[in-house]
């Protein structure tokens, strides 16, 4: 069980150097003047939704676009979700191309869906596939959501055994996030 806890911590931390919001460093490197996080994001904390996942602690007086706005782990199958923004004007990047940069890292994707859908009354990506992360068998599912300002990609790792049950708190937190 702790080696399953400490391959999850590892795997998050991961997440977090190469999520969607991050893709400004990728794409021009490492200058980064522009981009901030979102403060316009109303969100039901997971707690509150589920008492099972528990949110990880991020120092939001210095939150850069490497580290999450929020972050969750489950206490009972150490899944993951996280939230991460990024807001820098003149954004020309599509869903697709933003999803992509937030797989990068995996390897022997199969089972890739991707189907568009709504999220606060803007076009979203929802990804979900399984692969090889970190040398370990796991599913994700990703939402990436652009505003003219903002990019937000919502990230929900776990196991392919406990995939389906986290899936629907997964699923609760996107449907009452409010992104204005």
């Amino acid at each position: 069980m702790k080696s399953h806890f400490y391959t999850t911590a590892v795997v998050f931390l991961t997440l977090l150097s190469l999520t969607g919001c991050s893709i400004g460093n990728m794409l021009v490197g490492q200058v980064n003047p522009v981009d901030e996080k979102a403060d316009n994001v109303e969100l039901t904390p997971l707690e509150t939704i589920d008492s099972n996942w528990k949110r990880i602690p991020v120092d939001e007086k210095n939150l850069n676009t490497e580290s999450p706005d929020r972050a969750w782990q489950s206490s009972k199958t150490a899944s993951v979700i996280a939230l991460n923004s990024a807001c820098r004007g003149g954004n020309n990047h599509d869903l697709t191309e933003i999803t992509s940069d937030l797989l990068i890292q995996w390897r022997d994707l199969e089972n890739v869906t991707q189907k568009e859908i709504t999220l606060s009354g803007y076009r979203a990506l929802e990804t979900t596939a399984q692969g090889i992360y970190f040398n370990r068998k796991r599913k994700l599912q990703t939402v990436v959501v652009k505003t003219p300002s903002c990019i937000y990609d919502l990230i929900f790792l776990g196991s392919i055994r406990n995939f389906s049950q986290d899936l629907a708190v997964f699923q609760a937190f996107r449907d009452k996030l409010i992104i204005k």
